[in-house]
């Protein structure tokens, strides 16, 4: 007698189609013969595939390091279908498992990135010692652990990955003295992780973009006028602006400054997300020209839907999602389907998130068209208007979410994005021809690093996996699905050749600016000679010609205010510990850092030069960042309250020459207001910075207990704060130099 496992193959394929994986799961659980049977059906694994997953589990599939659908077994596609399945079930109850790596010294993790679902960059420093850590996350014997690792002379203030299969290039910002990009090579030699250099890029900071030979950065030479892309094998600039730097600052009097907060290649074009609008401008063509120049600007599109009640709000993180080439060949089609739209994922400065697409018609003329997508993000709810940080998946599939606003602790979520990329004959017809962002739910945070102390994360959403890390130094691995469900022979996630030379020095000094050396005495009121001289040489016109003003001055020696503008760009952002800064633009202690209010309120990153300051009120000080000059004007707003200040920064509208008598008689009126442009990560609210001193008080073993009117108790276990009661707190004062 016949049975179905002895029934022509054709035939068994047909029976089988009409069963859904949960029927077929429990039928290979019936015998061994027709376990076999089952497991070993390629064309029927990859037909269900097609037909009975989901778009959105389709891309759960991590399709870039999968074997090609040749090379594959059936039992091989299984464990795709089954990793598949499972992870998603496992997104939508938020059920995760967190491995957590304590550091035994302090080190602020300060940039990491997973590199296919495998392995995990890690960057991670403090005052004596900054390196770059490859870490191997398979759950093997050794389980998570260090495999490769370089010193660096400066932390890491960020990074970007390029993953082209057969090599893995990073660029990070090294925040050294003079800080410079470095361009690194991830692979293997004789079969051994390693990280080796290729080459530096001095003069430029805050990268944007890697791909391929092209690097985009924030700013070069300290002027973040504009983005730059850069041919790193060439040294070849081109500048993402419609003027060249030269003229910028004649462009910037009649033009806003707006930062840029990211940047990609698309198509022929390169795509920039800026504080209020999205700029495209033509590939440029590096061969055609010698060492630099402007890039075509092709289109701009005003960012003006992103709006709440009336009330204009500005890009504060960005995100894109490029699909590219969807390859449909592991379910054995031989076929694909070029994507012809651009995602765009933007969180505003109230924590609203919305999807954006850009298109290009190809009917005659190349057109762009850049459209809001919908969303069912609930209004008040869950997400919206607490959103600080917003993590994207690999494949765009799913997003992290952290949010913290009316929090003491910050909270993760995740939600679904449903992206119908593929042509429509492809789509299940249960989903709908929108993109929206929606479900969103939370996951615990209990097992995690304490989030709020400057933590930085990256997500795999087609490996199931996220890693955190925060300022402390805790790093945590959270997997969504069991590791082994994708086999080992079904995947190919190992490391390409590295490329480069090796970088084999086991220690290297620190090369931080000079402020870090004297910070304790600043604090105190000193300013050592060496510092000043070191400070002060560069503040000034460009290339250092004279500027006088009647009743402004260029004293420095008898600047009172210069404790305040002696720190550099904090190296840490954040998470550095001479930063002090509450959060907002109108309620200050008055001893804040200038360039800390800069970077974190107007998003300015490059660097800041004072020029003069007026004899009468020292603060009022001109200076400028590369060619373009503002007038910082720091004022009480009430003599009976020293917290209630006005800041107000103007950026001239002419040239500071031509300026004299607007400055002779403070009629700053006349020139343009900057508003303020908060950046994140680096506000936290009052809670956050509250819970984070109380941190650093148990951990020191400060006795802040027992205060008038207080019923608080606090403990600290496994790096967690407890905290149960009200306790009324006054901020902390921070010195002055008098």
């Amino acid at each position: 007698m016949q049975s179905l496992c002895t029934i022509p193959a054709d035939v068994q394929s047909l029976v089988l189609n009409y069963l859904n994986a949960s029927d077929l799961f429990r039928l290979m659980l019936t015998s061994h013969a027709m376990n076999t049977s089952i497991s070993h059906n390629k064309q029927l694994w990859a037909g269900y595939a097609r037909r009975g997953l989901s778009n959105c589990q389709q891309r759960l599939i991590p399709h870039r390091i999968l074997k090609s659908f040749q090379d594959a077994s059936g039992l091989d596609v299984q464990t795709w279908v089954r990793h598949a399945l499972s992870l998603d079930s496992n997104y939508a109850s938020g059920a995760f498992t967190a491995h957590r790596i304590f550091s035994k010294a302090t080190y602020s993790v300060t940039w990491l990135r997973l590199i296919r679902g495998r392995w995990c960059l890690v960057a991670s420093s403090n005052l004596n010692e900054s390196r770059l850590t490859l870490w191997d996350l398979s759950s093997g014997s050794e389980g998570p652990h260090r495999c490769a690792q370089i010193f660096l002379p400066g932390p890491i203030m960020d990074g970007q990955v390029d993953d082209a299969s057969n090599t893995i290039r990073v660029a990070v910002t090294i925040g050294s003295s003079d800080t410079y990009i470095q361009i690194l090579s991830v692979g293997q030699v004789d079969g051994r992780p390693k990280i080796n250099a290729l080459r530096d890029i001095p003069g430029f900071a805050h990268t944007l973009l890697l791909r391929g030979p092209l690097v985009g950065v924030a700013s070069m030479n300290g002027d973040d006028a504009f983005p730059l892309l850069v041919e790193w094998t060439t040294g070849k600039v081109a500048v993402m602006g419609p003027v060249s730097l030269v003229e910028s600052a004649n462009y910037h009097v009649v033009n806003k400054h707006w930062p840029c907060h990211a940047m990609t290649c698309w198509k022929e074009y390169i795509v920039l997300v800026l504080q209020k609008e999205i700029q495209v401008y033509e590939r440029p063509n590096f061969a055609s020209f010698q060492q630099s120049r402007c890039a075509t600007l092709t289109s701009v599109h005003p960012l003006n839907f992103i709006r709440r009640k009336c009330v204009t709000s500005w890009v504060a993180e960005a995100h894109f999602l490029d699909f590219g080439m969807w390859d449909q060949s592991i379910y054995g089609l031989d076929q694909s389907f070029r994507d012809l739209t651009l995602h765009i994922l933007i969180r505003d400065n109230s924590g609203y998130v919305c999807l954006c697409d850009l298109t290009c018609s190809n009917d005659g003329r190349p057109t762009l068209t850049l459209s809001r997508l919908p969303s069912d993000q609930p209004m008040g709810g869950l997400i919206s208007e607490f959103v600080d940080q917003i993590i994207v998946g690999s494949t765009g599939s799913k997003i992290l979410f952290k949010h913290s606003a009316f929090s003491p602790v910050s909270q993760m979520s995740i939600a679904d994005i449903q992206t119908p990329f593929l042509p429509r004959e492809y789509l299940v017809s249960k989903e709908s021809g929108s993109s929206v962002i929606q479900n969103h739910r939370y996951i615990s945070v209990e097992h995690l690093p304490q989030l709020q102390f400057w933590s930085c994360t990256d997500f795999d959403d087609a490996r199931g996996i996220f890693v955190t890390g925060n300022s402390r130094g805790d790093l945590c691995v959270g997997r969504f699905v069991k590791e082994h469900i994708l086999s080992a022979s079904s995947i190919v996630d190992s490391l390409p050749e590295a490329e480069g030379h090796p970088v084999e020095r086991n220690f290297v000094q620190m090369k931080l600016p000079m402020y870090y050396e004297y910070a304790s005495a600043v604090a105190q009121g000193q300013l050592p000679s060496p510092l000043f001289q070191t400070i002060t040489q560069s503040w000034g016109l460009v290339g250092g010609q004279p500027f006088t003003v009647p009743g402004w001055s260029s004293n420095w020696h008898a600047f009172q205010n210069l404790h305040r503008w002696v720190v550099p760009h904090l190296r840490w952002g954040g998470s550095d510990i001479y930063f002090s800064y509450c959060g907002n633009d109108s309620h200050f202690s008055g001893h804040e850092a200038i360039t800390t209010i800069l970077r974190h309120t107007y998003n300015i990153v490059g660097e800041v030069h004072p020029i003069l300051y007026c004899e009468d009120d020292h603060d009022i000080v001109i200076f400028r960042v590369g060619q373009r000059y503002y007038l910082y004007c720091w004022q009480r707003r009430c003599e009976d309250d020293d917290n209630a200040y006005a800041l107000n920064v103007y950026a001239f509208t002419q040239t500071p020459h031509n300026s004299i008598g607007i400055l002779e008689t403070r009629y700053f009126g006349r020139f343009r207001g900057l508003r303020p442009f908060y950046s994140e990560p680096n506000i936290v609210s009052s809670r956050q910075e509250l819970q984070i001193n109380m941190y650093d008080e148990i951990l020191h073993d400060a006795i802040f207990l027992g205060e008038e009117g207080s019923d608080k108790t606090c403990s600290v276990k496994d790096g967690h704060i407890a905290i149960q009661g009200v306790r009324n707190v006054t901020r902390r004062k921070f010195k002055t130099a008098d």
